[in-house]
């Protein structure tokens, strides 16, 4: 009996009190909320709503070149550039270099500096050399870029992590084969490019690509380095004032 009425006296809590909690209660679900939702997406996830390139299914284009979209090429006689677009289906932009050359299909997209991306396209390799750089996905004038597609492949989707620049408004995405210093031949097939913002990565992983302004393990580094450098110059310091004359080091 003793614990039934326990039990009846916890229950009832006054009104007043529960008036005072229920706000308190409100307000810790909906802080709680938005912290639950990121935990719910996995490091490099995609965020919704984000992409940025055009016509990166190549379906629009018109005289052999889908929109949105140039040539580039070291040697512009080395390489072949073509593009279909089989009705409803995704275009494919194709690059066949006969003679070893640095060729690709580019676009320029905005991106927002400091932001982490996605940028992932689906490729297929065609009697690509050994030698020099294979067909990839790649960011031009940058060490940035995705797995080498070599010999030949079937259909495979290649990807990297990238964070902006700290001043970098604009990614040069390439459908390339071969590179600068690294020619290459064979035939590289390219469709569904795709750049979007993303969750940080797993920075340890494959394909991820730090800004090194922004990569807190290089801030951890430089903090420590400048704490070290800091501590030495104090404790110097302090030895030339305290220690005797003799023992003085330097003099």
């Amino acid at each position: 009996m003793a614990t039934g009425r326990r039990t009846a006296r916890a229950a009832a809590l006054p009104r007043g009190r529960l008036r005072l909690l229920l706000p308190g209660l409100a307000l810790s679900a909906t802080l709680a909320a938005p912290v639950a939702r990121c935990e719910e997406r996995a490091p490099g996830a995609v965020l919704p709503g984000t992409g940025t390139i055009e016509n990166g299914l190549f379906r629009e284009g018109q005289d052999g070149i889908p929109r949105s979209w140039a040539q580039m090429a070291y040697d512009g006689r080395a390489s072949r550039f073509s593009w279909s677009a089989p009705g409803d289906a995704p275009g494919i932009a194709t690059i066949a270099s006969d003679q070893p050359n640095d060729a690709s299909w580019v676009q320029r997209v905005a991106v927002t500096p400091g932001r982490w991306y996605l940028v992932s396209a689906w490729m297929r390799a065609v009697d690509v050399g050994a030698s020099g750089a294979g067909a990839r996905l790649s960011l031009l004038r940058s060490f940035r870029e995705s797995e080498q597609l070599r010999g030949t492949t079937d259909w495979r989707r290649v990807s990297l992590w990238v964070q902006s620049g700290a001043d970098e408004s604009a990614f040069d995405v390439a459908c390339r084969l071969g590179g600068n210093g690294a020619v290459a031949t064979g035939t590289v097939h390219c469709t569904g490019v795709a750049v979007e913002a993303a969750v940080p990565p797993d920075l340890d992983a494959p394909g991820v690509f730090a800004d090194p302004q922004l990569d807190p393990r290089t801030s951890r580094g430089l903090a420590l380095g400048t704490a070290a450098l800091a501590a030495g110059g104090l404790l110097l310091l302090a030895w030339r004032l305290l220690a005797p004359e003799t023992w003085r080091f330097p003099p």
